[in-house]
């Protein structure tokens, strides 16, 4: 072995060598390991990302053209001929579709020039833009603040996206990419004026509206059609940030971005050197603080007409189309629906007219509705309201009524003074008043069921969707129920006709209930069943109603005729006759009840609007209303004779039209000390029904003086000038119906010696047997007189004056001295009774036509309710 010093250097020197050379290996292996490493994780990320993007692609909605159209839009109520109602706005729905035909090419440039100047350039996205915009933000240390979206991306964003208001970063990129995929997907289905249509009927423009239309009659009032160069830059300007750049809150901002739009169309060739010119020089902003003051305000009062309608609709679209209510609500404030109303401008205006004139109406009080707020010494909240003042004066020294304001504002400062509550304790205060009496008012056409006018309350109307007395109070309806609930079942399926009788005299039914009519001591003996509705007779009613048809089959023509509010269970009983009932009725079902005796039998259920049409013009529901046959023919026209005589010589004379050439029928209701006071009348043309009352059913009787008679005399004046120009008509006898001289106290065909009286009849039940009881000689029961109108001499127009005439209700023969000197009524069916002092004193004429005749002791002098129409009767 050679282990010189020399070889053992030499050896040394290799080993050293071969060392280097592998830790060199080893150095070259870990780097290619880790570039290795870093590729595969590149690639896996690359790979990753791609899908990654791939599955935001896949997961982005699927549009196509229609996806992207605004999808909230204002419904509009309009009148029969088409004329425009009332809109009805929901939340961001305030837009009207605009064609791009009707858009002005100023506009759209407008538009261009301020968020997407190659938008005719681009296929949805603009590259350009993105850079410009990475650039900005990179420069401004991470604040991406410049935009980059086309007007392509930002439809997408607001229809699509709702709006892109995601506060996650991950989420905002994901929709950001999403729009990107989408745009170019879009610019594919839509042309550029397509996607522009689209865009300029979607955008919010500040102060409610949405799309250009709405922006250019809220700013400009003007069709966009017509704007300027000036007021489309406007307009553009605002589209930014629609609550800090619209003109009307912020007009220096707005003229800011306004310059910047004018400019950049002049750049970019939109406009000429002449219309810049022009548009700088435009006052506009002057313009659109004057257009501020007289343009209508958004949040419009609707009428009671609309506000009954709008209820109708949403029912009828869950009832009829199987809406749920948040459906429905959405339909009719942001489906842009057109309905199409029943009302009459012309009748409408005319109802307006007289309840707006405190004048029409007996009395003028304002109820107080109050609530305050207010700390107490230790602290405590409390609240307090009219029923604590109520509870503190008394309630016999405080009733809530008050006769201004002013009064009822020192009643409540002299209780917080007492109750030691001073300002600085008061939280929170409401103080308001409402006019009282109250009343409503409904008028149909009978024969199509259309409610061409309606009025829900007297007095300021302050609110939308407030209570409307027409529709949703309910009330008792006193005695305008006997002639539905009572004598229609008993004529249409009793057997029974206008000349059937009962005795009026004290009477008790089985169950221990004792009516009275208006005077308690007030009988009449022998009654007709034409008598007891032309002078609203409480006792023999009662006895009808139990004898003969029973409360429950009152109540099941009484559901036949639309009355939705009856009870079975607590309703059928003998009050039931005279109007007591548990739940009330509604003006607009009494009403309509009516209108089925008006149009011959038939109920037709009262309708305010006739159609709707959906956001295309489309039939969504085509109201037709409910018909169905409630009486016959004959039974509806004999209730209308009889309802002739309350309205010519019974409880309703002051409802009487002064166009005698026009048939009208009606009957009057009143409840316990007068309470409600009711009339529900018709013609050939139209029914209609109006109540007074208090909203708290504040009793009448000692309030209106003698005043009773002022909801008649209302409805009479404003018949008389609904019905101005009509052509003169009566209501037209069915040939089921003939016409018998008939014995009054009997019903039986006259014999000699009777006290005959003429009467119609449903043939079916018309006498065929001769009175016995006065002799047995007969009269000839033959007419030559086939005449329609239904004014039948059931009131005792006699041939004969002797015979048993002495007490049987016709004191002094039945003609004696005339046709009614003395006559039908002296003494009669009505003295002391429903018009105690009457609508006729002294008979129908006595002495003559007019000689203390209809109006001796006057429709107002004691007339039509003096006494009442229901005192301790009518529960």
């Amino acid at each position: 072995m050679d282990y010189s010093k020399q070889n053992n250097e030499k050896k040394r020197k290799k080993i050293r060598s071969n060392a280097a050379k592998s830790k060199k290996k080893i150095t070259f292996n870990i780097f290619r390991f880790t570039m290795l490493a870093i590729l595969l994780i590149v690639i896996v990320g690359i790979a990753a990302a791609i899908g990654g993007f791939k599955g935001v692609i896949d997961s982005a909605p699927d549009i196509t053209a229609s996806n992207v159209m605004p999808s909230k839009l204002k419904s509009v109520m309009y009148y029969p001929d088409g004329q425009e109602a009332i809109e009805l706005v929901g939340a961001q729905s305030n837009r009207t579709i605009v064609s791009i035909d009707d858009i002005p090419k100023c506009l759209s440039n407008a538009f261009v020039a301020i968020e997407d100047n190659r938008f005719y350039e681009h296929n949805g996205i603009d590259p350009k833009g993105i850079v410009r915009a990475l650039f900005v933000g990179l420069s401004h240390g991470g604040n991406f603040s410049e935009g980059a979206s086309t007007i392509t991306q930002q439809l997408i964003k607001l229809t699509v996206f709702n709006g892109g208001a995601e506060t996650d970063t991950i989420q905002r990129f994901k929709r950001k990419f999403q729009e990107w995929y989408l745009a170019l997907k879009l610019e594919k289905e839509m042309s550029k004026d397509e996607i522009m249509e689209a865009y300029l009927n979607t955008i919010n423009l500040g102060r409610g509206a949405y799309g250009v239309e709405a922006a250019a009659e809220r700013y400009f009032n003007k069709k966009c059609s017509d704007l300027t160069v000036s007021e489309s830059a406007v307009i553009a300007a605002i589209a930014q940030s629609p609550s800090y750049n619209n003109p009307i809150d912020y007009p220096d901002i707005n003229a800011q971005r306004r310059d910047k739009i004018l400019n950049n169309m002049l750049t970019l060739g939109l406009i000429t050197q002449q219309q810049y010119d022009e548009a700088k020089a435009d006052d506009v902003y002057s313009r659109i603080t004057e257009v501020n003051k007289t343009t209508k305000s958004k949040d419009i009062i609707y009428t009671w007409f609309e506000d009954a309608a709008i209820d109708q609709v949403l029912n009828d679209l869950q009832e009829k189309l199987g809406y749920t209510s948040a459906e429905a609500n959405n339909a009719l404030y942001s489906g842009g629906l057109q309905i199409y109303l029943t009302q009459s401008r012309h009748i409408q205006d005319i109802v307006d007219s007289y309840y707006n004139d405190d004048d029409n109406f007996p009395s003028t009080e304002y109820r107080l509705h109050w609530a305050l707020t207010y700390k107490d010494k230790d602290g405590e909240t409390v609240n307090i309201d009219e029923n604590s003042l109520q509870s503190y004066y008394g309630a016999d020294d405080c009733d809530l009524l008050y006769d201004n304001e002013d009064q009822a504002k020192q009643s409540i400062a002299e209780f917080l003074e007492a109750k030691g509550i001073t300002d600085d304790d008061i939280i929170a205060q409401s103080f308001d008043m409402t006019v009282q009496v109250q009343s409503s008012f409904v008028l149909m056409d009978q024969s199509t069921g259309y409610v061409l006018a309606l009025s829900g309350g007297r007095g300021e109307k302050k609110t939308s969707r407030s209570f409307n007395r027409a529709t949703q109070s309910t009330r008792q309806p006193g005695s305008v129920f006997k002639t539905i609930a009572v004598f229609l079942p008993a004529l249409d399926s009793c057997g029974l006709s206008l000349a059937s009788t009962k005795e009026d005299e004290p009477y008790t039914t089985p169950d221990g209930y004792q009516p009275f009519n208006t005077n308690a001591n007030s009988y009449q003996g022998t009654t007709t069943i034409r008598e007891a509705i032309t002078y609203s007779m409480n006792v023999v009613t009662t006895k009808w109603l139990v004898e003969d048809v029973t409360p429950k089959l009152g109540i099941e023509y009484l559901e036949n005729l639309g009355i939705t509010t009856m009870d079975e269970d607590r309703d059928a009983y003998a009050p039931l006759g005279l109007g007591g009932i548990s739940n009330g009725v509604t003006n607009l079902e009494l009403t309509g009840a009516y209108a089925a005796i008006a149009n011959g039998g038939v109920y037709t259920e009262p309708i305010l609007y006739s159609k709707i049409l959906d956001k295309d013009g489309n039939v969504l529901l085509d109201n037709v209303p409910e018909k169905h046959t409630a009486m016959k023919d004959s039974t509806a026209w004999l209730l209308t004779s009889a309802m002739e005589d309350v309205v010519s010589k019974g409880t309703g004379t002051s409802a009487q039209i002064s166009n005698y050439g026009i048939a009208e029928a009606g009957k009057t209701g009143t409840t316990d000390d007068y309470k409600d006071l009711w009339f529900v009348g018709y013609t050939p043309y139209y029914t209609a029904g109006i109540w007074f009352g208090y909203d708290d059913s504040t009793l009448m009787r000692y309030r209106l003086g003698r005043n009773y008679n002022a909801h008649k005399v209302l409805w009479k004046n404003i018949m008389n000038e609904v019905l101005e120009g009509y052509e003169d008509r009566d209501f037209v006898m069915p040939s089921d119906v003939e016409k018998l001289r008939v014995c009054s106290s009997t019903g039986l065909l006259a014999s000699y010696g009777c006290n005959v009286i003429t009467e119609y009849f449903a043939k079916d039940t018309a006498p065929t047997e001769y009175c016995s009881k006065h002799s047995y000689r007969y009269y000839e029961n033959s007419y030559d007189d086939d005449s329609s109108s239904s004014s039948a001499s059931g009131s005792n127009s006699s041939n004969t004056t002797s015979g048993d005439n002495s007490g049987n209700g016709n004191s002094g023969a039945d003609n004696s001295g005339g046709d009614n000197s003395g006559g039908g009524n002296s003494g009669g069916d009505n003295s002391g009774g429903d018009n105690s002092g009457g609508d006729n004193s002294g008979g129908d004429n006595s002495g003559g036509d007019n000689s203390g005749g209809d109006n001796s002791g006057g429709d107002n002098s004691g007339g039509d309710n003096s006494g009442g129409d229901n005192t301790g009767a009518e529960q």
